[in-house]
């Protein structure tokens, strides 16, 4: 975490707002991942209690590990860090869209 709040204390906010990959990749992650999580957990024949950790699981936001990774590989550390916050911000709305589905996993 401080790694991630050294590297967002110099990115640019007005870039990191405006970049569109940044919001197509939380689009898929937070969105497009749950509902193809539920919708390949929904017929598998397994506990209710597995299918529902699963499909909490895929619509969390991506964790800050993604920018651990990006300062090992040294690139990419400012978008991984706008991603992790901007994803984080998101999944205020995402996640409980998401649950509405929740009580449809049997």
């Amino acid at each position: 975490m401080m790694i991630m709040g050294m590297r967002l204390a110099t990115v640019n906010i007005k870039k990191v707002l405006t970049n569109p990959r940044m919001y197509m990749s939380i689009f898929v992650k937070q969105i497009i991942m749950p509902l193809t999580a539920f919708l390949a957990i929904y017929f598998l024949p397994v506990d209710a209690d597995i299918k529902r950790v699963f499909f909490i699981t895929c619509a969390c936001p991506v964790a800050s590990v993604v920018l651990n990774y990006s300062e090992l590989v040294g690139a990419g550390q400012d978008d991984a860090a706008a991603t992790v916050l901007c994803g984080t911000a998101m999944s205020v709305l995402t996640l409980p869209l998401m649950m509405l589905l929740y009580p449809l996993i049997v």
